[in-house]
């Protein structure tokens, strides 16, 4: 109604920290409040038909046909979708990725995701507080299991859990 685009051209990139942190559970890596964040997740999917169909993001579009379960929306998939956009194999990707704005870098062994050695480390240039936790420095590996890991389960915000051990150094390795 107000012609404003509310989209931003980071959006276009979103898409690449599920391709890149995706584990062989069908989970991310913990990554601040966004914990257990799954593969057939809204909020992933949403990304991923976003990226493909507003920014031209082909291997978005490859990670919605093959890895999602649709953007959680029929009216979503309906409006947004298009069958027809190009895609392109994600097998081209690199298999290093660093996120300069999170502050994190993804490495894999290969793009077999169930079969694939994962690791994530974290080095943020800046603690901006809230939902970053005390975690520069800290990072997860992953291969059939989670082997090194974010501890501790998010319960609620502004717990004793939560200030007393989620968000410190001790629930990081």
């Amino acid at each position: 109604a107000t012609d404003v685009n509310a989209l931003r051209p980071y959006m276009a990139h979103l898409p690449f920290r599920a391709i890149y942190g995706l584990r062989g559970d069908d989970l991310q890596p913990a990554v601040g409040d966004a914990y257990r964040l799954r593969l057939f997740s809204d909020e992933v999917s949403l990304q991923a038909i976003v990226g493909s169909r507003f920014f031209g993001n082909r291997y978005a579009e490859t990670f919605f046909r093959e890895r999602s379960r649709g953007s959680g929306s029929a009216f979503y998939d309906l409006l947004l979708w298009n069958p027809d956009a190009p895609a392109a194999p994600i097998e081209e990707l690199p298999l290093v990725r660093h996120f300069r704005v999170v502050g994190s870098v993804i490495a894999r062994e290969s793009w077999d995701y169930k079969n694939s050695t994962l690791f994530e480390f974290r080095a943020a240039s800046f603690h901006a507080g809230n939902h970053q936790h005390n975690d520069s420095g800290a990072f997860s590996l992953y291969y059939k299991a989670p082997l090194l890991l974010d501890s501790g389960i998010y319960d609620s915000y502004g717990t004793s859990h939560f200030y007393n051990y989620y968000q410190r150094t001790i629930a990081h390795n």
